[in-house]
């Protein structure tokens, strides 16, 4: 049993941590795209719902803010991963972040 991090049991652990690490982000993505442009309906409060100014304000500034957080560390683990494989090299088990490596220089 190697546990090495480019090989051995880390290799499916990479590859999960990989393809996980795009599905957040192209999850948030699609969130952040619907929740401040596309803004459906069903954001909406009923009109029957007292809800307070500052509070509906408060709910769009505290969406931007945990949307802000989870895009910048799901983004900087997948940037860290792509910077660490421009210098060592591809690895099968990182297909992602060997994509997002061909955008720094060796």
């Amino acid at each position: 049993m190697s546990f090495d991090a480019r090989g051995g049991l880390w290799r499916p652990f990479n590859l999960l941590a990989d393809l996980l690490t795009a599905s957040v982000l192209i999850g948030m993505i699609g969130l952040v795209i619907r929740r401040f442009f596309v803004r459906p309906k069903d954001f909406a409060f009923p009109s029957n719902v007292p809800l307070q100014p500052e509070a509906r304000a408060g709910i769009l500034r505290d969406s931007s803010i945990v949307a802000s957080f989870i895009l910048f560390h799901v983004g900087s683990r997948l940037m860290f991963k792509a910077t660490h494989l421009a210098r060592d090299g591809a690895d099968a088990f990182h297909p992602v972040s060997a994509l997002m490596a061909g955008f720094f220089p060796a």
